[in-house]
């Protein structure tokens, strides 16, 4: 090995020392925040066979390889740190596998187990940086001031007489040395632009995949959570504008299970159905995007049908479908894939189907919300030949969010979504400490000093080595 290669290959290596450092630091500054994780650095050489070279003084020196490497920066996930205790509803500790997924204002999420939440003053569980902590079914979690906030060791809330209980999602990230830190520090990890949806929620425990606070907070008188027999009661007598629970998609594959109340004629039930291609949570699809599911005219004839709820929106394809028995469960379903628009209504059990199906161009619907609910009225009576019935009453039963299409996602998995699915307990009033301490990298700033002190002999040496070889040429 030349001298010049020796010298560059004393650099590289110190390169590689500089970013040991860069986490030992990093340690040190850990150790006083809530749930980091102490990073480990893994130094190699590089691939090179063994090296011996000749002086021009004939001494000969043999160095196993040429270069000092990081090979592995690993983020010990899945350490648990010690629990404290803590006087302040809010704050939150995994005890176990996961870790909370948390939102910004522009819908990135976020993996972290620093729960150290507090409420806004909207009623929003969210982290110090204001990130907005997600459920189960991807809503927030948004405790009114009239409620009590108190949670299970399963993550799901418990007294929300508002609005119903939610549980907080927990997901896995099985590749956690590949965590990147966010923007927002060494306890909060990016996991990409999105978690996938996969979500099944019957109302037998929560009211998960209902929120309507993430439409319109005056929304939830509308809705009536009955736990004995696990369905939510959707009341649009008053207002129609109830859409409920919006998320952001690209091809989706939704389901509904429903009963219509009983009606006269042009009266009683109006609609009831799926909303997307939303730039903004919204109730109001006038001035932009598609409707899709059951409405009943001014006549009484309901209909099955997708249509554009622009301003001066239009009906895209309909079918005529019996009246809707009340004594009946009926599924409802909207599919997107590729352009097509697909919507479905079935009897439950043994009944028959109806189909209706529209090409939308891809780009009018992907990565925009989708809402459940009951159509605006007022935009339905706008689309030319529908004037549809007024009010009545929808009970749900069961609630399917799907992102369909996504086989490739950032280093996030969801085994359930939640706390027992990953066998972990969440513990009110806790947080959780680092798993860093100053005892384990204080001593490894001394080893770093002996690294650095051979690294710049062998520069040394190597540069006095080529002044010799210099001097002889001249």
């Amino acid at each position: 090995m030349a001298a010049g290669s020796l010298a560059l290959a004393g650099v590289s290596s110190l390169k590689a020392l500089n970013t040991w450092i860069s986490v030992i630091d990093g340690n040190i500054a850990g150790t006083q925040k809530t749930a980091y994780k102490e990073t480990r650095i893994s130094l190699s050489t590089d691939l090179e066979t063994d090296t011996t070279y000749k002086t021009y003084k004939g001494y000969s020196i043999t160095l196993p390889s040429s270069t000092l490497l990081v090979s592995n920066t690993q983020i010990l996930s899945y350490e648990q740190g010690t629990l404290a205790d803590s006087d302040d509803l809010g704050h939150l500790a995994l005890n176990g596998r996961g870790y909370f997924v948390v939102e910004n204002e522009k819908g990135q999420r976020f993996a972290t187990r620093d729960g150290e939440f507090h409420f806004d003053n909207s009623g929003f569980l969210v982290t110090a940086q204001g990130l907005k902590v997600l459920s189960a079914a991807q809503d927030y979690i948004n405790i009114p001031t009239s409620d009590v906030f108190s949670l299970r060791a399963n993550g799901t809330t418990s007294g929300l007489d508002s609005y119903g209980e939610h549980e907080l999602m927990i997901v896995d990230l099985p590749q956690s040395n590949h965590l990147r830190y966010s923007q927002y520090g060494s306890t909060v990890f990016d996991i990409g632009n999105y978690v996938p949806i996969n979500f099944t929620s019957d109302f037998s425990k929560t009211m998960d995949g209902i929120n309507p606070y993430l439409v319109n907070k005056s929304y939830q008188k509308n809705y009536v959570q009955d736990e004995a027999n696990s369905r939510i009661t959707i009341d649009t007598t008053t207002d129609t504008n109830a859409l409920i629970s919006s998320h952001r998609f690209t091809d989706f594959n939704n389901y509904a299970r429903f009963q219509a109340s009983t009606a006269a004629s042009g009266s009683g039930f109006s609609s009831f159905g799926f909303t997307f291609g939303q730039s903004d949570m919204t109730n109001d699809i006038s001035d932009g995007g598609f409707g899709a599911g059951v409405y009943q005219t001014s006549t009484g004839q309901y209909k099955l049908g997708i249509f554009e709820g622009t301003a001066s929106g239009s009906i895209l394809d309909e079918v005529n479908i019996p009246n809707l028995d009340p004594s009946k469960q009926y599924d409802l379903s909207l599919k997107t894939n590729n352009g097509v628009a697909t919507v479905t209504l079935s009897e439950t059990v043994g009944g028959a189907s109806y189909n209706v199906s529209f090409d939308i161009p891809k780009g009018a619907y992907e990565n925009t919300y989708v809402s459940l609910g009951t159509f605006d009225r007022a935009t339905l009576d706008s689309i030319t030949g529908l004037t549809t019935a007024t009010g009545g009453t929808v009970e749900l039963t069961e609630l399917k969010i799907r992102e369909s299409n996504k086989t490739n996602y950032s280093n996030i998995l969801i085994t359930g979504g939640t706390a027992d699915s990953l066998g972990t307990e969440v513990c009110q009033r806790y947080l959780e400490k680092s798993t860093s301490s100053l005892s384990d990298s204080i001593p490894l700033l001394g080893q770093v000093q002996k690294v650095f002190s051979a690294l710049s002999k062998i520069i040394s040496v190597s540069n006095s080595q080529t002044d010799e070889l210099n001097g002889l040429i001249r």
